[in-house]
């Protein structure tokens, strides 16, 4: 996410984005990731999961471990 994302998450969220914020410091992360999977709308979860098979994907190309 990039800094206008994020302004234009805080514009359409700004009570969701506080307790995220305030929550985020009081539960461990995978506490957190589990809060947010459950709230996620399903359509919202596979273009997420879209963007990380990309993003490995990509990173897969520059992998010269092989």
């Amino acid at each position: 996410m990039n800094a206008e994302e994020l302004v234009a998450v805080k514009e359409m969220h700004p009570t969701a984005l506080t307790i995220w914020h305030d929550r985020m410091h009081d539960l461990n992360k995978g506490q957190l990731i589990e809060t947010l999977l459950v709230h996620m709308s399903a359509g919202s979860l596979l273009e997420t999961i879209g963007v990380i098979e990309a993003d490995m994907a990509e990173e897969k190309e520059f992998d010269y471990d092989d």
